[in-house]
Protein backbone atom coordinates (compact mmCIF):
# COMPACT_ATOMS: atom_id res chain seq x y z
CA UNK A 1 0.00 0.00 0.00
CA UNK A 2 2.86 2.38 0.76
CA UNK A 3 4.49 1.80 -2.61
CA UNK A 4 1.25 2.56 -4.41
CA UNK A 5 0.77 5.82 -2.52
CA UNK A 6 4.35 6.86 -3.17
CA UNK A 7 4.14 6.10 -6.90
CA UNK A 8 0.78 7.86 -7.25
CA UNK A 9 2.00 10.89 -5.28
CA UNK A 10 5.15 11.08 -7.40
CA UNK A 11 3.17 10.93 -10.63
CA UNK A 12 0.74 13.57 -9.39
CA UNK A 13 3.66 15.82 -8.48
CA UNK A 14 5.21 15.34 -11.92
CA UNK A 15 1.86 16.13 -13.54
CA UNK A 16 1.50 19.34 -11.56
CA UNK A 17 5.06 20.47 -12.27
CA UNK A 18 4.69 19.66 -15.96
CA UNK A 19 1.38 21.53 -16.25
CA UNK A 20 2.09 24.50 -13.98
CA UNK A 21 5.81 25.13 -14.52
CA UNK A 22 6.68 23.76 -17.95
CA UNK A 23 3.33 24.59 -19.59
CA UNK A 24 3.69 28.38 -19.43
CA UNK A 25 7.26 28.18 -20.77
CA UNK A 26 6.08 26.02 -23.65
CA UNK A 27 3.33 28.55 -24.40
CA UNK A 28 5.77 31.47 -24.39
CA UNK A 29 8.35 29.67 -26.50
CA UNK A 30 5.97 28.07 -29.02
CA UNK A 31 6.68 30.67 -31.73
CA UNK A 32 10.38 31.04 -30.99
CA UNK A 33 12.42 33.96 -29.78
CA UNK A 34 14.65 36.43 -31.53
CA UNK A 35 14.74 37.48 -35.17
CA UNK A 36 13.50 34.09 -36.43
CA UNK A 37 10.28 34.23 -34.40
CA UNK A 38 7.01 33.59 -36.22
CA UNK A 39 3.42 34.35 -35.26
CA UNK A 40 0.79 31.68 -34.89
CA UNK A 41 -2.88 31.93 -34.12
CA UNK A 42 -5.95 29.77 -33.66
CA UNK A 43 -5.53 26.01 -33.88
CA UNK A 44 -2.02 26.41 -35.26
CA UNK A 45 -0.92 27.97 -31.97
CA UNK A 46 -2.50 25.12 -29.98
CA UNK A 47 -0.73 22.52 -32.10
CA UNK A 48 2.59 24.30 -31.76
CA UNK A 49 2.08 24.62 -28.01
CA UNK A 50 1.37 20.92 -27.56
CA UNK A 51 4.49 19.96 -29.49
CA UNK A 52 6.85 22.49 -27.85
CA UNK A 53 9.09 20.32 -25.67
CA UNK A 54 6.59 17.55 -26.60
CA UNK A 55 4.44 19.06 -23.86
CA UNK A 56 1.16 17.47 -24.97
CA UNK A 57 2.36 13.87 -25.46
CA UNK A 58 4.30 13.93 -22.19
CA UNK A 59 1.25 15.28 -20.35
CA UNK A 60 -0.88 12.46 -21.78
CA UNK A 61 1.76 9.87 -20.86
CA UNK A 62 1.98 11.14 -17.27
CA UNK A 63 -1.80 11.21 -16.94
CA UNK A 64 -2.04 7.69 -18.34
CA UNK A 65 0.63 6.41 -15.96
CA UNK A 66 -1.15 8.08 -13.05
CA UNK A 67 -4.41 6.43 -14.04
CA UNK A 68 -2.81 3.01 -14.42
CA UNK A 69 -0.90 3.33 -11.15
CA UNK A 70 -4.13 4.12 -9.32
CA UNK A 71 -5.89 1.15 -10.87
CA UNK A 72 -3.28 -1.55 -11.33
CA UNK A 73 -0.71 -1.31 -8.56
CA UNK A 74 -1.35 -3.64 -5.64
CA UNK A 75 -2.39 -2.25 -2.31
CA UNK A 76 -5.78 -0.76 -2.68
Amino acid sequence: MRMRRMVVASLETLLMVWAVVIGPFAWLLRDGLGPGATDSGGWQSVGRFLMTFYWGPILLALAGLRFLAGRRLPGG
